[in-house]
């Protein structure tokens, strides 16, 4: 006899193999068991509470739609809606195309007009229903850039995107991001929406060219197997860049000396490589390094050379001093300024030394907004600052800084801070769901914003609805 009581906890399907055997043969066979919840005990994927309350039985299996809605009993279960009252609005449709990220438009020309679809949602025969598109150009979809209505087709809707959906003004534009929402309708009365995001992307275009950060050109470097580094590429696609770097004897380009491919790109905006073996001392190398996207397309620096020279040590590299990485500056000086302070490095050999402070609105310092000190003299009282000038409110700022004794550099020493002289306030949320009109079939409804971004960069940390 088998004999097994399941405990709290033990619901599931298990397979049990029962054998016989005289010593000398075997036989066995194998039975699948099912043990149910205790709040499901027919097992039928629907709460018994739940069937009991609106049904007064566990007959139903969830197939049914007993209230002629479109909606099954599942279904209405796990909307907690009630499987025995016709909803008055449709439900909710579902994304269908494109995907959530999706690249959308290859090979398309302007005006670039996007195609969406949604899979319906279950409503009854008698309902004529319409859908609502809309999309915006930022994830608080406070910028509509087009919309429409459309009628209901058979099991999805597609909107196709004409230039008179377009918002006056507005249009969209290759190598961007676009959120976008979808209802249905029903006269005055409509589902939640739904949300997605794609990029329109006509066509694959080269990463930007990565920059020379270190050996300067025509540098010197104090290292047999020196260190080389770029400023990392951009790439308006959105593609994932890896990285490679050559280098070459003198000035020969045709055969490199060394080269390493697929490297990842660094942290902090730069990437770099060591020479894998020790070069010779007094001699010109020249160097080069791209960066590749997903499709193959590569783009190149500008080639760089330096003399392998260990006489003359370099600098030790300065350290940041104020603002600190990360700081708020909530104090401008004259003409939006703000002093860039960092302890003074040290030369093995006692030389003076000189500085280069650059600052730039990405960590990649390669912007419009670049701003660089030129050859700075070094401060007295063990530091040295530099002020630029025209600084923004609520803007992030990346800044660095070398010290070189007139041959040799030190590394550069970096760090950010933010401009926030005053407290601003967050900007208004969109309210999503339950959007207008839209009917809530619960006495405990879930409320959805959008996100709220704040202009100083703060965490909004919670929202209150009346």
């Amino acid at each position: 006899m088998f004999s097994w009581s399941p405990q709290t906890g033990q619901a599931g399907s298990y397979s049990v193999t029962f054998s016989a055997t005289d010593g000398a043969l075997e036989t066995s066979q194998s039975v699948a068991v099912r043990v149910n919840p205790a709040s499901d005990k027919d097992g039928d994927g629907l709460k018994d509470d739940w069937e009991l309350e609106h049904f007064g039985n566990l007959d139903s299996d969830g197939s049914g739609d007993q209230d002629a809605d479109g909606r099954t009993v599942r279904e209405e279960f796990e909307q907690n809606t009630n499987p025995v009252v016709a909803e008055v609005a449709p439900g909710v449709p579902q994304i269908l195309s494109p995907i959530f990220d999706a690249e959308v438009l290859a090979d398309a020309s302007a005006p670039l007009l996007p195609l969406l679809s949604v899979t319906n949602g279950a409503h009854s025969n008698s309902m004529a229903v319409q859908y609502r598109f809309e999309v915006y150009s930022d994830a608080s979809l406070s910028t509509l850039v087009a919309s429409a209505s459309v009628d209901e087709a058979g099991g999805s809707t597609t909107w196709s995107s004409v230039v008179a959906d377009l918002v006056e003004e507005q249009a969209f534009v290759d190598n961007r991001l676009y959120y976008w929402r979808a209802r249905a309708e029903t006269g005055a009365l409509a589902s939640e929406w739904v949300g997605s995001r794609f990029f329109i992307n006509t066509a694959n275009d080269s990463p930007s060219d990565p920059q020379i950060s270190q050996p300067a050109d025509l540098g010197v470097v104090d290292q047999l197997q020196p260190v080389l580094v770029v400023t990392n590429a951009s790439d308006r696609d959105r593609d994932s860049l890896n990285y490679g770097f050559d280098l070459y004897l003198g000035s020969d380009t045709q055969t490199p000396l060394y080269s390493i491919s697929g490297l990842l790109a660094g942290s902090e905006g730069v990437t770099q490589w060591q020479v894998p073996a020790l070069l010779e001392e007094d001699t010109h190398y020249l160097w080069q390094a791209w960066a590749e996207d997903e499709h193959g397309q590569r783009s190149r620096s500008v080639e760089s050379t330096f003399i392998v020279s260990t006489l003359n040590n370099a600098p030790t590299t300065p350290s940041i001093a104020s603002p600190a990485n990360q700081q708020q500056v909530s104090v401008l000086g004259a003409q939006n300024s703000v002093a860039l302070r960092v302890a003074n490095a040290q030369d093995p050999e006692w030389q003076p030394l000189s500085y280069r402070f650059e600052l730039d609105r990405v960590n990649t310092f390669d912007s419009v907004e670049l701003q660089s000190s030129g050859v700075q003299a070094e401060g007295g009282g063990g530091q040295t600052d530099w002020s630029p000038l025209g600084l923004i409110e609520n803007a992030r700022y990346y800044w660095r800084v070398k010290a070189s004794d007139g041959e040799v550099d030190s590394g550069w020493v970096q760090a950010e801070f933010l401009v926030n002289t005053f407290n601003d306030a967050p900007a208004m949320p969109t309210a999503i769901n339950p959007g207008m009109d839209a009917v809530v079939e619960t006495l405990q409804p879930t409320f959805e914003l959008s996100p709220a971004q704040d202009p100083d960069s703060a965490v909004v940390t919670g929202v209150r609805s009346g």
